[in-house]
């Protein structure tokens, strides 16, 4: 599994360009039914690097609370 990186540009007619990143790690498919309740939901991302550095990376993924504005 590779976390894929891109930069994209988008230029306004002549008056200035915008550029902005983007990571992507794609879920093997075994995961798929794990992650479809999550499809089209805002949340919240937790990445958390476990000691030593040299161990990797945990990224924890959770539905945000929905804020009830009156």
């Amino acid at each position: 599994m590779r976390i894929y990186h891109r930069v994209s540009k988008q230029h306004y007619y002549k008056k200035g360009s915008y550029e902005f990143e983007q990571f992507a790690v794609p879920i093997p498919k075994e995961f798929h039914s794990l992650v479809k309740p999550f499809v089209g939901q805002d949340l919240e991302i937790i990445v958390k690097q476990p000691l030593p550095a040299q161990e990797g990376l945990e990224i924890v993924l959770k539905p945000k609370k929905a804020s009830n504005a009156s």
